[in-house]
């Protein structure tokens, strides 16, 4: 085991043994954490009032307040352990959490109730069950919230099967990487470290490909911090539902109260309001007309998919292609797009739909463009190309190859090869004649870069 490994597993030993040791200072009834408390009366020297606030002291949340006038309750719930008072301090401290952010809360809890809730060990898990009781679905969901909490306390085990269908990988060399991932899995899940318990395909897929420390370290650190970012999404999505009953309310109190019109956003008004559905709806409508003999097709080849690393393929799915099809809606004179070759199992190409559930009137299709087009009309841009494109031809078909390279050089001549192989014309825009050397892109250029190019030829 490397130093500072060793180094991390000592400082998280040493940790433990000081909350074991701080533990034992805990009473039964711990203060309420989270809620802030104004100071009343600040004294000065001698012990004299210098100033008087007029904020009223914090009144304590119902479901608190209910637990500590039961001294007993408590006491008999925690017992004598130090892990049921950690963790009664830590629901404590959630709850503290959840009423500053006005999360809505049962006003009071029943034993049975109390002792579900400190039987589970994850803070996600208790969020999710304290919602379950508001939502009046206790009894549905306690169960398969207690096997997540099961599931989560216990450590994940990777296999090669796992990873045997995603990549083609020599297995000792398969053998080696899934022992470096459960390796470095075993020393954060040791030392208390936020980690999923839950990995789909395109999430195996990025740690088998990473062959550093460091990087599996971080990819199963911001995996774990997603689970919190869901967390936050359900807190909020709960806050406005019930902040929108209230205001929902009080403006139809309002209503009745006015015996005239109201005239405002909402209400009535002079102004046409035209909302961003119908514009996107007009935009695609306007790309639909596109798709006819006199549109000029753009094909985004999907076939080099499989040599891009999970970084790359998302910076092409979620940034290239998404603002290429945005723009190209935007426009005045929109482009017909194509995406060929998708392989739908492939785990990459399903991260191209994740990141573009609708893709509207374009076509996304597993077919090659030589079945769609003539194979004399179509154009491949490629930059490795000795031919520059100095004319824009109405007829004919550009393609451009699915391809993100922003660390190596090792996607070179994959788009020249496919043209050549398949007889294909392929040009390279003249950057360096009319811009000169291009330190940006000075290979590989963007497609918002060309689709730009493209659109303004369209419209003049």
């Amino acid at each position: 085991m490397y130093p500072h490994r060793c180094w991390r597993l000592v400082k998280a030993l040493c940790a433990r043994v000081a909350i074991q040791r701080g533990a034992q200072c805990l009473s039964t009834s711990l203060p309420v954490t989270g809620v802030k408390r104004p100071k009343i009366l600040e004294r000065g020297p001698a012990g004299a009032v210098s100033k008087v606030s007029d904020e009223p002291p914090p009144q304590t949340p119902k479901l608190l307040k209910s637990l500590s006038d039961d001294p007993e309750l408590e006491s008999s719930l925690v017992g004598p352990t130090t892990v049921m008072k950690l963790r009664m301090a830590a629901i404590r401290e959630e709850l503290g959490y959840l009423i500053s952010k006005d999360f809505p809360l049962p006003d009071t809890l029943t034993r049975d109730q109390w002792q579900r809730l400190l039987s589970l060990t994850d803070k996600e898990i208790r969020v999710r069950y304290l919602d379950a009781v508001v939502q009046e679905v206790e009894e549905e969901a306690f169960e398969s919230l207690k096997e997540t909490d099961k599931t989560i306390s216990q450590r994940f085990v990777f296999t090669e099967q796992m990873f045997s269908n995603l990549v083609e990988m020599e297995p000792d060399m398969l053998r080696e990487r899934v022992a470096t991932i459960q390796q470095t899995y075993d020393e954060l899940f040791q030392l208390g470290e936020l980690l999923p318990y839950i990995f789909r395909d395109e999430h195996l897929h990025e740690l088998i490909e990473t062959n550093s420390w460091t990087k599996l370290q971080r990819s199963l650190s911001f995996l774990g911090h997603l689970r919190i970012a869901r967390l936050n999404n359900l807190i909020d999505r709960r806050v406005r539902i019930a902040k929108g009953k209230e205001i929902k309310a009080r403006v139809l109190e309002q209503r009745a109260q006015n015996k005239h019109l109201t005239y405002g956003l909402g209400h009535n008004t002079i102004l046409l309001r035209t909302f961003q559905s119908k514009i996107r709806t007009l935009g695609e409508w306007y790309e639909a007309r596109e798709f006819h003999s006199w549109g000029q097709p753009l094909v985004i080849d999907l076939a080099f998919v499989k040599h891009l690393s999970v970084k790359e393929m998302k910076s092409l799915a979620f940034k290239e292609i998404s603002f290429a099809l945005l723009y190209n809606r935007q426009a005045k004179v929109p482009l017909p797009i194509y995406l060929c070759n998708f392989n739908p199992k492939c785990p990459k190409c399903r991260i191209l739909l994740k990141a573009i559930p609708n893709f509207g009137p374009s076509v996304c299709t597993e077919k090659s463009y030589l079945d769609l087009f003539p194979k004399e009309n179509l154009l491949y841009l490629s930059p490795d190309s000795t031919n520059d494109l100095n004319e824009i031809d109405g007829s004919e078909v550009f393609l451009i190859g699915g391809l993100v390279d922003k660390t190596s050089e090792s996607h070179d001549n994959y788009t020249l090869t496919a043209a050549k192989k398949h007889g294909i014309r392929h040009a390279r825009l003249p950057l360096r004649q009319h811009i000169g050397y291009v330190f940006l892109f000075p290979a590989h250029f963007l497609y918002t870069f060309f689709l730009f190019l493209l659109l303004d030829w369209a419209v003049n």
